[in-house]
């Protein structure tokens, strides 16, 4: 056997020391906080993460206003729609129905003014369970 203690594993920093004593201005607890809630990025994401592809909808209907937009609607939404649908992980069959929807929905003279896609995305995110309890 060997006196030697344990050694700290080599990529050990100061966060796994423990929480910093508080300063009394409560700043000590909002970072900690904000490490243990993945940071701002991490924040954002599960935040904006459903509502960004309907945004990105809302602005390729947005460019295809008009009458070209009967013709670039489908040829720009449909692809959006598909790629979209893949990042967020949807089998082929529910890309290909959601790239037919979000073709439809860029090619409809008016829809410019309503934010269906930014809406679906705020409704998901509101029904989807937090990512703890997945």
């Amino acid at each position: 056997m060997s006196d030697e203690s344990p050694r700290p594993h080599p990529r050990a920093d100061a966060r796994d020391e423990g929480p910093p004593p508080a300063d009394g201005d409560g700043t000590a607890g909002a970072q900690d906080a904000a490490e243990a809630g993945g940071g701002t990025w991490a924040r954002l994401g599960r935040a904006l993460g459903p509502v960004l592809p309907g945004l990105v909808i809302d602005a390729v209907d947005a460019a295809t206003f008009g009458p070209l937009g009967i013709w670039l609607g489908p040829l720009l939404g449909g692809p959006a729609g598909w790629f979209l649908a893949r990042q967020a992980g949807l089998g082929r069959g529910h890309a290909a129905l959601l790239a037919a929807a979000t073709a439809v929905y860029c090619a409809v003279p008016f829809t410019a003014a309503i934010p269906v896609g930014t809406l679906v995305g705020a409704w998901a995110r509101f029904v989807l369970p937090p990512p703890g309890e997945r």
